[in-house]
């Protein structure tokens, strides 16, 4: 199950927030390689035929720092799954326990920051 809300704003663009604090230790140290609850911390994004994407990033307030990293490939599509008991599973492996979802958003565009991304990974996570 996600650890994330995802809403769509008035405007057309699509927020998603984290909704449980992390420990830190909890961040993951290699995006090919992430454990079940990184997974359900994760928004991947698959661009095709998009010249750039407008994206704004931010956190809520709090005591510490938050930690958000980009991956410029698809990593819910590549990254394996590592389970408890340190066995990694393949992405499309039917035994993964997580399931993809797919979506078919508009591009959000405004005169703001673009970036050109192929695929971003964007994990928001609370440092002690």
């Amino acid at each position: 199950e996600t650890e994330l809300d995802i809403r769509q704003e008035g405007d057309g663009a699509t927020k998603f927030t984290g909704t449980i604090e992390g420990s830190g230790d909890d961040n993951p140290t290699d995006p090919i390689v992430l454990t079940k609850q990184q997974k359900d911390r994760t928004v991947s994004f698959v661009f095709q035929d998009v010249p750039e994407v407008i994206f704004q990033l931010g956190a809520s307030p709090g005591e510490t720092g938050r930690v958000f990293q980009f991956v410029m490939r698809p990593v819910m599509r590549c990254a394996r799954t590592k389970l408890a008991d340190g066995t990694l599973l393949d992405a499309d492996d039917p035994n993964s326990p997580i399931s993809l979802v797919e979506g078919s958003g508009s591009v959000h565009v405004a005169p703001t920051l673009a970036l050109l991304l192929g695929v971003a990974m964007v994990v928001s996570q609370h440092i002690l």
